[in-house]
């Protein structure tokens, strides 16, 4: 039986066919990237030759998110197909697990460390790894960072919203030992931890135990602690997080640390301690530091005056290159009832800045101010932060070497309102009030938005 003559419309898609086979794989690969966000374009890629496949297959699966209502099944899937292809896993550059819980139970399932180890570490390829809004379990540490071995360190680790079990916590935290646990079990140049409600489930003594029995140190390059927070218990303060994280980095591993506090939160003389300790252990390679506390009214007594900080340990950040401090200016004019406070009127808080800065070397380039505000008046609230004596001081000598000023405005009214920052006001009055700084060419003002506690 003769075979029918092809069509000409036929014969026409055989030759189109031809033509994108015959591209250089330089090429294909360049289009595949241009097109690896739409993923249904490069699964229809895939189906057009063996060389297409072979190309497009790793955009295919570079980034994987697993998400939903149902994410914790979706993950046993993922689990059993990477089984099911290990061809398959080398692929994966980005890996997302969003929600990886039950949350149709009363309690909710807690994914140990371990069981997460065991699949990251066949994806040979993973570059970054992103948690969010996981619950973990509070397992020991010698039984998910020990028995896995990485090919490679992630670039980056990211841990958004996640908890984990607590039985002596009412609240929904995310313990020290589990916190310790995920920078063991996932070992990464760059680690972000936003939005942790942090506790410690366990003694002070078992807690220390259990830290001096890790079995190596953390090496991380750039860590970023974004509004972190304690469960709101009188034994507990940000001194607890700080000093974890001073006894598992190894020493001089850190080149930034990136800290933005909560606007509603407070420090202690724990927590400021806890910080000149991590300073010392840190400080000699940090060329990056924004401070983990929130510098508001009622000012502490010794606090406008450089003595007063000599507990934080500037002065051991030899190599610092950019600062960044946060200030909650004040909204309403009044005085402080309580003994052994200022009145912002006699102490602004520039005066808090410049007692700061005393510490800091002359090798800085970059100084950031982070003010974060909820007044319908910016610009009066900038008058009242006392900027013109901060202008000076950034101006003297001590500070020849700044290449940049930054005044960040942030906000936490309700962006979904018609209530923002005019920034072209606070700017304008930003530049008089910060004559000599915008006369050199290096002052900048810029929004960032900052939320209230959730």
């Amino acid at each position: 039986m003769k075979k029918r003559p092809a069509t000409v419309e036929e014969r026409r898609e055989e030759t189109h066919f031809q033509l994108a086979d015959a591209l250089p794989p330089e090429l294909l690969d360049i289009i595949f990237w241009y097109a690896s966000e739409d993923k249904a374009t490069i699964l229809a890629c895939t189906l057009v030759s063996q060389n297409w496949r072979g190309l497009a297959l790793p955009y295919l699966f570079s980034a994987v998110e697993i998400a939903g209502h149902r994410s914790l099944g979706r993950f046993n899937d993922f689990s059993n197909f990477i089984n099911m292809h290990p061809n398959i896993a080398r692929y994966v550059r980005r890996l997302e697990l969003v929600g990886v819980s039950d949350t149709h139970q009363d309690t909710p399932y807690a994914t140990s460390l371990s069981s997460l180890a065991a699949v990251i570490t066949k994806l040979a390829g993973l570059r970054v790894l992103y948690l969010r809004e996981v619950f973990f379990d509070s397992e020991p540490l010698s039984s998910s960072s020990s028995s896995f071995v990485f090919p490679r360190r992630l670039e980056k680790l990211t841990i958004d919203f996640c908890n984990c079990q607590c039985r002596e916590e009412e609240l929904m935290v995310f313990c020290l030992p589990a916190l310790v646990g995920a920078l063991q079990t996932f070992p990464a140049d760059s680690v972000s931890l936003s939005y942790l409600l942090v506790a410690d489930a366990l003694p002070e003594d078992h807690r220390m135990a259990l830290i001096a029995s890790t079995p190596s140190l953390v090496n991380v390059r750039d860590l970023i602690l974004n509004r972190l927070d304690t469960a709101h218990r009188d034994d507990y303060d940000l001194g607890h997080i700080l000093d974890t994280l001073r006894q598992v980095l190894a020493q001089g591993c850190l080149r930034s640390l990136q800290a933005r506090p909560y606007t509603d939160s407070t420090y202690s003389k724990m927590a400021k301690k806890s910080l000149g300790v991590l300073l010392r252990h840190i400080g000699s390679t940090l060329q990056e530091l924004a401070l983990p506390f929130l510098i508001r009214l009622p000012i502490p007594l010794t606090e406008d005056e450089p003595y007063g900080w000599d507990v934080i340990r500037l002065h051991e950040c030899r190599n610092l290159q950019s600062f960044t401090i946060w200030l909650y200016p004040p909204e309403l004019r009044s005085s402080p009832e309580s003994p052994g406070v200022y009145d912002y009127d006699d102490v602004p808080l520039s005066t808090v800045c410049i007692a700061i800065m005393a510490h800091l070397p002359p090798t800085l380039r970059i100084f950031t101010l982070g003010l974060c505000e909820d007044s319908d008046v910016e610009h009066i609230m900038l008058k009242e932060v006392g900027l013109e004596a901060l202008d000076d001081a950034l101006s003297g000598h001590r500070f020849s070497s700044l290449e940049k000023v930054n005044i960040m405005m942030g906000s936490t009214r309700d962006w979904d309102s018609d209530a923002f920052i005019d920034m072209d006001v606070c700017a304008q009055v930003t530049r008089k009030i910060m004559p000599r700084c915008a006369e050199r060419g290096v002052l900048e003002i810029f929004e960032e938005p900052v939320s209230v506690g959730i």
